[in-house]
């Protein structure tokens, strides 16, 4: 059993049971207005999966990347050097202070 079919079957018994009631769940229209469009979108993307679009847009993506020579560990690095080459660097070293030089506030 998937998750819409006992969704609907325990939807159903609250119905049913009087649980909830049908006028109470016409009064959620952002609710029902946000599942509409979530089920458009699940909808969309099996359909794009169906047709092969989601692979073929993977495989441009994978062959444009290997044309560029631009491996997951390259671009990772480039990002690492530009995030350290904008990084202030510090003009005096970096002391610890021992936790008796703490003041704790008084009571």
């Amino acid at each position: 059993m998937c998750a819409i079919d006992l969704w609907a079957l325990f939807f159903s018994a609250f119905l049913v049971t009087g649980v909830l009631e049908w006028s109470d769940c016409l009064k959620e229209t952002s609710a029902w207005d946000t599942l509409s469009w979530f089920a458009v979108l699940v909808g969309m993307s099996a359909m794009l999966n169906q047709f092969g679009i989601v692979s073929f847009f993977a495989d441009s993506v994978a062959a444009t990347l290997t044309a560029w020579q631009l491996s997951t560990w390259q671009v990772r690095e480039q990002k690492r050097a530009t995030l350290y080459a904008r990084r202030p660097q510090l003009t005096q070293p970096f002391t610890v202070r021992p936790l008796s030089a703490l003041q704790r506030p008084r009571e």
